[in-house]
């Protein structure tokens, strides 16, 4: 905190010092054999001012409860920094500002724990516990201490530091976690309770064999095999037919009409396609069942590629026997 600071809080509680007694008093409807308010600060103060903290602190504590004074949080507060506990005190310094509320006879209050709230607000960590599902039963602890429902996805202020959190609930698999906050860090735990006896996660499907794709390859290539042998005996019996026809209609003289001409080139065309399914139709099926034997039985992995030649595809095979 800096000088500026200090000094402001210091003369705020001297104020603080000679009105708050009153304040408490008109504040205060004590039980009829609870100690007088007004007598019961003005010895907390004097404690105080005296440094004595732990013992001002708990008649601060008292008169919060019964008075619900501003001021008597805000001494909590002072006496909770002194000793160390800065968590504590922030939630004291933040019960006091919302019991100050707007109300002008405690504008003074309000900014000093305000001031502190700014000054501790860098040193205290914050944590924010968020069950997945809240079955019944569930509790949860943040440092051995349970939390109420309503704090669940709250921000709870810490002291920087290690903190543990754990949380069980019937029929469910217990968790833990251990997490480090820095000052003025937030940090989220997400707690999961898995259900005991649940039945454990299907496991993967297998991979797919490396060899299932040769085998897939190899029937691909088969079949375009079958279907260039196919084009090949078809094409050559149309070759064939139209040859014949042209040998019987010119016998050992050449035709030199258009019409006979027409047959001639229909023959040849015939007889290249015939040429070409045959080339692909031999070669497709070779390559067909080299990859299936790499697929069923081969000793190692075979490289397949399919490239375009004239007249359709080549597969490429390279592998080991």
């Amino acid at each position: 905190m800096s000088f500026e600071s200090s000094v402001r809080t210091a003369l705020v509680l001297a104020l603080l010092g000679t009105r708050a007694a009153v304040a408490s008093a008109e504040d205060a409807s004590p039980p009829a054999h609870a100690a007088d308010p007004k007598a019961q600060f003005a010895e907390a103060v004097k404690l105080y001012k005296a440094e004595r903290f732990a013992e001002a602190l708990p008649l601060f504590e008292s008169l919060e409860k019964e008075t619900h004074s501003p001021n008597a949080s805000l001494y909590v507060g002072h006496c909770l920094k002194a000793l160390g506990r800065t968590a504590d005190a922030y939630r004291a310094f933040e019960s006091s500002a919302k019991a100050a509320g707007s109300d002008e006879r405690y504008a003074e209050t309000r900014s000093a724990a305000v001031a502190e709230l700014t000054d501790l607000g860098l040193r205290v960590a914050r944590l924010v516990v968020a069950p997945v599902e809240t079955p019944p039963g569930l509790v949860v602890r943040v440092d051995g201490k349970p939390l109420e429902a309503a704090e669940f996805g709250a921000h709870r202020v810490l002291e920087a530091g290690e903190h543990h959190v754990d949380a069980e609930a019937p029929g469910r698999e217990p968790t833990a976690q251990d997490v480090y906050i820095d000052g003025g860090e937030t940090r989220t735990v997400t707690l999961t309770l898995k259900q005991l006896g649940a039945a454990p996660a299907a496991p993967p499907p297998p991979a797919p064999s490396p060899r299932a794709g040769l085998r897939i390859g190899g029937f691909v290539g088969l079949g375009v095999g079958a279907a260039g042998l196919a084009t090949f005996v078809i094409a050559g019996l149309g070759a064939k037919s139209a040859h014949d026809e042209l040998e019987q209609a010119c016998s050992a003289t050449p035709c030199l009409d258009a019409a006979h001409r027409d047959d001639a080139d229909r023959g040849r065309t015939l007889q290249t396609v015939a040429n070409v399914g045959l080339a692909v139709g031999v070669v497709s099926a070779a390559a067909g069942g080299a990859l299936l034997y790499f697929g069923y039985k081969g000793s190692a992995p075979a490289e397949v590629g399919w490239s375009v030649v004239p007249g359709g595809l080549a597969a490429n095979v390279r592998g080991r026997f």
